[in-house]
C-alpha cells in the first residue's frame, strides 16, 4: 500500500513519511471499511506504520499476526451491519513471507493463517450472516483455505499480483483478485435470496432456489473514469509537499562534487553528433518538461525513469547543479561514460530488460520492444539490420 521496492525502505523513508498520509487520506475520502495488514507494511519503520494505522477512518485488520510480546497489534475482525445484514470481515497474512525476518517493531509472529482462520471464522458465525477473508496468501493459498476452512463466503486476496478476471469458486467460496497497484479495482455483486445458502452460481447461468448468484469485474482505470476532484487536491498537494521539502535530494542522497562516472549529453555531443541530433528529436529529450509540465519534478517515483542515472552514485541530482543529467540522455540506456574509450564501458546493445526497467505494466502497459525502438527513428537502425536470430 506505501511503497513498492524492499531494498529501497531504508533510502524511502523521507519520501514515505509525505506519502503514506496521503494514502491513508485518500482511502479515508473513498470510504474504505478495512485494510488487510500485508507483509511489507509491516516492514514499515515505526512511527509510519502507527501514524497510518491512527490516521486511517477504518482498521487495519490481522487475525494471525502477534507482536514480540505474543499479543495482537490490529483488530482481527471487522463485522458491518447493513439492514440487519451482518457482515464479518477478517484479515490473514502469509507466514511463508514473514516468518522468521525481524523488522523496524522488532520480531513479529504470524500464526498457521488455516488454523487461527477456523477459529476466527467459528467465532464470527455465531453473529454473522456473510463472512469475508481478506487475504495476502495468494491464489494457490486462498483456494487452500477455502478447502480447509468451511463457512467463508467471499476471499478477497492479494501477495501474487493477480488479475482474475474471472472469479473462482471453491466448494462454498468465491475467491476473487484485482491485480495490484490500485491499477483496477474489482467489483463483486452478490445477491442471496432469503434463507439461501446453497452453492455459488455466477450470474445468468440457471439456478435453484437455494443458489447464491455473484459477479465480478476488475474494472481498470483507465482515462474514461474521470478523477475525483478531492483526491486530484490531494494529489496536488502531495506533489508541492515533495518540492517544498526537496524529498528527491533526500532520497537521491548524491554528496556535491565533481566526482562523477557520467558526462552528461554535451560531452556525448562531441563525438556523436549524428546520435545527439537523432535524440533531440525523440520523446527521451523532452521526458523532464513532461515532469515540469504535471508538477512531477519533484517526486522520486517519477524522476528515476525521467533522468539519467537519479539516485546512482554521480547520477542525477535534484536541483540546479547538474542540468546536464536531466531527461532520459544516452547514459541512461548505455551506461556511464566518463571511462568511455571507443567501446569502453558503454553498452552498445541496449537489452530488452533495460528498456522494461521504466516501460513496465504500471508505467507503460503497451510497451513493445521492436515497436518503440522504431520510435528511436535512426538510432536504432542497426539493430533491424541484424538477423532476427542476432537481435
Amino acid at each position: 500500500m506505501f511503497f513498492k521496492d524492499v531494498s529501497q525502505l531504508e533510502r524511502e523513508a523521507p519520501l514515505l513519511r509525505v506519502r503514506s498520509p496521503l494514502v491513508i487520506k485518500a482511502l479515508n475520502t473513498m470510504g474504505y471499511d478495512a485494510a488487510n495488514v500485508g507483509w511489507m507494511d509491516l516492514m514499515l519503520p515505526e512511527e509510519i506504520l502507527d501514524d497510518a494505522v491512527s490516521g486511517a477512518a477504518f482498521p487495519f485488520l490481522s487475525a494471525n499476526v502477534r507482536d514480540e510480546s505474543g499479543e495482537p497489534p490490529y483488530k482481527p475482525y471487522l463485522i458491518r451491519e447493513f439492514d440487519g445484514f451482518r457482515v464479518g470481515i477478517f484479515g490473514l497474512v502469509s507466514p511463508r513471507v514473514v516468518a522468521g525476518k525481524r523488522y523496524k517493531r522488532g520480531s513479529y509472529r504470524v500464526l498457521d493463517p488455516l488454523e487461527t482462520a477456523r477459529e476466527v471464522v467459528e467465532e464470527l458465525r455465531r453473529s454473522c450472516d456473510f463472512v469475508i477473508a481478506l487475504t495476502s496468501l495468494g491464489v494457490k493459498d486462498d483456494h487452500a483455505l477455502a478447502r480447509s476452512v468451511e463457512g467463508i463466503d467471499v476471499i478477497l486476496g492479494g501477495l501474487t499480483k493477480k488479475v482474475m478476471y474471472t472469479a473462482e469458486v471453491e466448494g462454498r467460496t468465491v475467491i476473487a483478485q484485482a491485480g495490484s497497484k490500485g491499477m483496477r479495482i474489482g467489483r463483486l455483486e452478490v445477491e442471496i435470496r432469503p434463507g439461501g445458502s446453497g452453492p455459488w452460481v455466477p450470474r445468468g447461468e440457471t439456478t435453484t432456489e437455494a443458489a447464491r448468484t455473484f459477479s465480478w469485474t476488475p474494472v481498470s482505470l483507465q482515462k474514461n473514469i474521470k478523477d475525483h476532484p478531492d483526491i486530484l487536491a490531494l494529489l496536488e498537494e502531495y506533489r508541492n509537499t515533495l518540492k517544498e521539502q526537496q524529498i528527491a535530494r533526500q532520497v537521491s542522497r548524491q554528496p556535491l562534487g565533481p566526482q562523477s562516472a557520467y558526462t552528461g549529453m554535451a560531452t556525448c555531443r562531441e563525438c556523436h553528433p549524428r546520435e545527439s541530433a537523432q535524440w533531440s528529436r525523440s520523446p527521451h529529450a523532452h521526458a523532464f518538461v513532461t515532469l515540469v509540465r504535471k508538477n512531477q519534478d519533484g517526486n522520486p517515483d517519477c524522476l528515476s525513469c525521467h533522468v539519467t542515472a537519479f539516485a546512482e552514485p554521480g547520477g542525477y541530482r535534484p536541483g540546479s547543479e547538474d542540468p546536464d543529467l536531466a531527461n532520459v540522455q544516452c547514459e541512461a540506456c548505455h551506461g556511464a561514460g566518463r571511462s568511455h574509450r571507443g567501446r569502453g564501458r558503454i553498452n552498445l546493445r541496449v537489452p530488452e530488460s533495460v528498456c522494461r526497467g521504466c516501460h513496465n505494466m504500471e508505467n507503460s502497459p503497451t510497451f513493445r520492444y521492436e515497436n518503440y525502438l522504431r520510435k528511436l527513428g535512426e538510432h536504432s537502425d542497426g539493430y533491424f539490420r541484424r538477423p532476427p536470430a542476432l537481435r
